[in-house]
């Protein structure tokens, strides 16, 4: 059989690639654009292996779009295709999901699974990003992935940090990355009245510096005393206004309050 994982996502691509090559002690690898490597594997595949562990034989390959010798690699595919004790998984970081011409004609006949790694929405990486996190036994949560996934927009880096912190810390939850990430990036009140108050706020950029605002627990009736005297426009003031009433009247938490604010 044949599985065919392709796409921008090297992510996603990556972990499900892993976790399909998990449970087999051997795992044959083979850069196709190799000549060489690639009549090695066509004769890996090719051995009536009585010895052969459970599940077969299982290869790894790359490297389809620069294949040199595609007579061979066409045999190699169709014999992988019809043989059920062989399992090829072929992972590519092709960009499109319609495949050129010259991969069509290669793969002409050969039946295979495919599955495509593309772009997809904020929420679902970090829901992503989470998920595999517990699954590694890792400490944190939504509020501490999304924070670093605004900081870096790359979810290897998301990953990488989190282990970093965790290993670090002991846990990787929004507390400790809030206080590890402003460590790298502090933000003053001047700065964060800035970002809220600009004519064309970026929601990044405002949602960024709240997160350092409350990361260190600042009083926010002096942030919202801050923010009124630093010139805020009719618009902010009126917010502000608002804000302060839902607070008296106990409809909101100073916090969720200021957040409104910011949000607007």
């Amino acid at each position: 059989m044949i599985h065919l994982h392709y796409g921008p996502d090297s992510y996603r691509r990556v972990h499900q690639v892993q976790t399909a090559l998990g449970a087999h002690h051997t795992v044959r690898r083979c850069d196709m654009s190799n000549p060489e490597e690639l009549e090695r594997l066509y004769e890996y595949i090719s051995w009536n292996d009585l010895f052969a562990q459970g599940g077969g034989k299982v290869a790894l390959c790359w490297g389809l779009k620069e294949v040199a010798d595609k007579e061979r690699a066409q045999q190699l595919l169709a014999r992988a295709a019809s043989d059920n004790n062989v399992a090829l998984h072929i992972s590519e970081d092709w960009s499109k999901k319609t495949l050129t011409k010259e991969i069509k004609a290669l793969l002409k006949g050969i039946k295979m699974e495919v599955c495509f790694y593309g772009a997809s929405s904020e929420q679902e990486d970090v829901a992503y990003l989470l998920s595999q996190a517990q699954q590694r036994n890792i400490v944190t949560d939504k509020r501490a992935v999304e924070m670093l996934y605004r900081q870096h927009q790359d979810m290897w880096a998301v990953h990488h940090e989190l282990e970093r912190i965790y290993l670090s810390k002991g846990n990787a939850e929004h507390a400790t990355v809030a206080s590890h990430v402003h460590k790298e990036k502090e933000v003053t009140l001047y700065q964060f009245s800035r970002a809220i108050c600009a004519p064309r706020p970026s929601l990044k950029e405002k949602t960024y510096v709240w997160e350092y605002i409350l990361s260190q627990r600042i009083d926010m009736f002096g942030v919202m005393g801050y923010l009124g005297k630093v010139g805020a426009s009719a618009k902010m003031a009126k917010a502000l206004s608002q804000a302060d009433i839902k607070i008296k009247s106990g409809l909101l938490e100073p916090d969720q309050a200021m957040l409104e604010v910011v949000l607007k």
